[in-house]
């Protein structure tokens, strides 16, 4: 998980944490829900894309679905402290902008999320069948849903990482020439 974390990521990761828990300031300023929106489509469209250099597009999107996952589990964690320290402060005057930011928050990390792991069902070999199911089973258990969670962001992450560096050394290998014939027949 610790080698998706690059500039980038954390760039998304700040603008999506900005993002989920940015209700009270956009009520002030609705105009800012435009370029709110904006970014967050370009992070469930373009997150991971940059730094991965793989000619596969399987790859590719499995890299952009880990890159989602971790993404969302640093920042779902991010929101719910900001949010108990919100219902803190909003006890006196009333509930209504907990909930809503609450049912923002969940919605915005509701999309990542399953942009996520749809990314990463379809195009993770190493994932397993009893791994997919165990995962749509535990969706809804509490503590084993984030195992579970766990589980399938390590598979993925190690898969992308193992596969890339293969390619990598399958391109070198090529230009080397380690394959060719020596004395080829006439």
């Amino acid at each position: 998980m610790r080698r998706f974390f690059t500039v980038t990521n954390i760039i998304y990761l700040v603008a999506l944490c900005f993002i989920s828990n940015s209700f009270s300031v956009v009520i002030r300023h609705p105009l800012l829900l435009i370029p709110e929106t904006a970014i967050f489509l370009f992070i469930n469209i373009f997150a991971g894309a940059v730094g991965l250099k793989s000619s596969k597009l399987r790859l590719k999107v499995c890299r952009h679905g880990v890159t989602l996952l971790c993404i969302f589990v640093v920042s779902a964690v991010i929101s719910v402290l900001f949010h108990i320290a919100l219902a803190f402060y909003t006890v006196a005057y009333g509930y209504m902008t907990l909930i809503w930011s609450a049912a923002v928050s969940i919605l915005t990390h509701a999309v990542v999320f399953w942009n996520g792991i749809i990314c990463v069902y379809c195009t993770s070999v190493q994932l397993g069948i009893k791994t997919r199911i165990i995962g749509v089973i535990c969706g809804m258990i509490p503590i084993a849903n984030l195992v579970v969670l766990s589980r399938i962001i390590s598979v993925t992450t190690e898969e992308v990482t193992f596969e890339a560096a293969k390619e990598k050394i399958n391109l070198n290998r090529q230009q080397d020439k380690v394959c060719a014939t020596k004395y080829p027949l006439l």
